[in-house]
């Protein structure tokens, strides 16, 4: 193998590492990134499920009463 050979397939091998590697990394970024966005929905799912299940308990027929209501006396 000549040395200019060898430095051909050296820097072969470099560059398909780097790309491996680029490429890795971008791909588990992208899977945190929707693995982060996937948590973040379910969680505000929950919230705005929390949020409506408190407000049919805590008023009948889901909405609140007036506050100045006429009793009729």
């Amino acid at each position: 193998m000549t040395t200019r050979s060898l430095l051909y397939s050296t820097r072969s091998s470099i560059r398909i590492h780097v790309h491996s590697t680029i490429s890795s990394l971008s791909s588990i970024h992208v899977h945190s990134t929707i693995s982060s966005l996937s948590r973040l929905v379910e969680l505000l799912w929950l919230l705005s499920a929390r949020r409506v299940s408190e407000g049919l308990q805590s008023s009948p027929g889901g909405r609140e009463p007036p506050e100045n209501t006429c009793r009729g006396y």
